[in-house]
């Protein structure tokens, strides 16, 4: 028989080679170096076997995160919030009067409401209170807002449960 039909295998302490390129890692897997690029496909990974320890530094990027993922489960005790924005927005005050109660679909009576002057009254007036009811935000001022020109902005929380 010619040596052309004859495949020689050597035998190392480092696994099996051919042509110099060990096949079988010494602890019975394949070789790094015979692997061909992107040899390796999702199936080919044992569910399970990608572990954090695997993961390099700073791995995980935000566009490796699915939207919504990360919950407030998710965050440290330390960041995760009492409340949350629930609504948000702007009216004008009509009305003439010293309080506007002012529809806001969802508001809660439990709701916390900061609100502020996005345009502030002809009349020298300030907030004097704001009070949530079932979908409505009562704004009071220190004084009527005859010219009905002042605008308000506001903001409800709500708390986490």
């Amino acid at each position: 028989m010619s040596d052309r039909f004859h495949t020689k295998q050597v035998i190392d302490c480092g696994g099996v080679k051919v042509n110099g390129v060990s096949l079988v890692a010494s602890e019975g897997g394949v070789a790094e170096a015979a692997l061909a690029a992107n040899a390796v496909t999702t199936t080919k990974i044992k569910d399970g076997n990608v572990t954090a320890a695997k993961l390099a530094t700073d791995a995980v990027e935000t566009a490796k995160i699915k939207n919504g993922n990360v919950t407030l489960a998710k965050l440290s005790a330390g960041i995760t919030p009492s409340h949350v924005v629930k609504y948000a927005g702007t009216f004008t005050w009509t009305g003439g009067g010293a309080s506007k109660a002012e529809t806001v679909t969802g508001v809660a009576a439990t709701d916390i409401v900061v609100a502020s002057f996005l345009v502030n009254p002809t009349q020298a007036a300030y907030i004097a209170k704001v009070v949530p009811t079932t979908n409505t935000i009562t704004v009071t001022l220190s004084a009527a807002n005859t010219s009905n020109d002042a605008q308000i902005s506001y903001v409800v929380y709500r708390a986490v449960a």
